[in-house]
């Protein structure tokens, strides 16, 4: 005859267990070091599987710093492609409007533009550079530095008649390398023609640290909208 062995009640059990502990303090000491050393006995599994939890972590934030690193590089590239070509455009739609507004800041009559990204220098101009140079005026890279400006006028101060240049470097946002690049084109001219020559520096905008280099190198400013 098969015996049907009652379930005992969890809650039951537990209550006599707790109640042969409170009568039995050595069988406390004895469960407490059971209890203890299972503990000790699974904590290098555990602790095997937080670690390779945490390398798993590691290795997901060392991809997403990647990740962000490349969006940030794609971004700024494609800041500089868009401040590379609003530039582009200041400067092609600058020429048309260039002596109007010269031609008010620093007097000037009969100005003509003889340089800019639609106009090629003639020839009469070219082989004059090419002849100072030639003549030990200046060397081969004043030459590039004139045949790289933004525009070039040739014109006459309204008041003494005289000839005189106009070396433009066009920038949406006007930076030290712009002065520092007109100053050179002007410098170059005024060798290259022994005329005087007018460095000048145009943009949407300029900061007032450039306001302050642009006004110790001699360079004139002119904020377009």
């Amino acid at each position: 005859m098969t015996t049907t062995h009652t379930p005992i009640d969890p809650e039951s059990l537990v209550a006599r267990i707790m109640e042969e502990l409170r009568a039995n303090p050595a069988a406390q000491r004895l469960l407490m070091q059971a209890l203890l050393t299972r503990e000790f006995q699974g904590m290098p599994l555990r602790l095997e599987h937080i670690e390779a939890q945490l390398d798993d972590m590691l290795g997901r934030v060392k991809s997403l710093e990647e990740v962000q690193r490349d969006l940030q590089n794609t971004v700024r590239d494609i800041q500089d492609k868009v401040g590379s070509l609003i530039g582009d455009t200041f400067e092609l739609k600058l020429p048309g409007r260039i002596i109007p507004l010269l031609s008010q800041k620093i007097r000037l009559r009969k100005a003509e533009v003889v340089l800019s990204p639609t106009t090629s220098l003639s020839h009469e101009l070219a082989d004059a550079i090419a002849d100072a140079v030639d003549a030990g005026v200046f060397d081969e890279r004043q030459e590039r530095r004139i045949g790289l400006t933004d525009i070039i006028i040739r014109a006459q101060r309204r008041v003494e008649r005289s000839a005189v240049w106009v070396a433009v470097e066009a920038s949406s946002a006007i930076h030290l390398r712009d002065i520092e690049r007109a100053r050179q084109s002007a410098d170059a001219l005024a060798a290259a023609f022994r005329q005087d020559a007018i460095a000048v520096v145009v943009g949407n905008r300029i900061g007032s640290d450039e306001s302050r280099q642009a006004a110790d190198a001699g360079v004139e400013v002119l904020v377009v909208e």
